[in-house]
């Protein structure tokens, strides 16, 4: 049986569930206008998602930003890579193995 079944009085019980539910105001009824709202959002984002999936074009102009981000990135990386490892001449490159050890050439 749990604690609180066994430890409170039917009366105790009684006061602990008035206390819960002063907590929380009354249900609210939803109007037409929240349903009227998630009809609308819900049929917009369905067209976004079948224009996405449709047309190869309009999935490039959405992933545009991102495909700049990540470029912008690879290029603030190669950058900060140089000034931190320069190249130095007078230091052959050193060959390129792969994780099982096998050159790469």
């Amino acid at each position: 049986m749990p604690p609180w079944k066994s430890q409170l009085s039917i009366d105790q019980r009684q006061a602990l569930v008035e206390f819960v539910r002063s907590l929380y105001g009354p249900a609210q009824e939803i109007s037409e206008n929240d349903h009227l709202i998630v009809i609308v959002v819900s049929a917009m984002m369905l067209a976004l998602l079948m224009a996405w999936w449709r047309w190869p074009a309009f999935r490039a102009w959405i992933e545009a930003p991102k495909h700049s981000m990540l470029r912008q990135e690879r290029r603030f990386d190669d950058q900060n890579a140089r000034t931190m490892y320069p190249v130095r001449p007078d230091v052959p490159a050193a060959p390129h193995h792969s994780p099982a050890g096998a050159s790469i050439r």
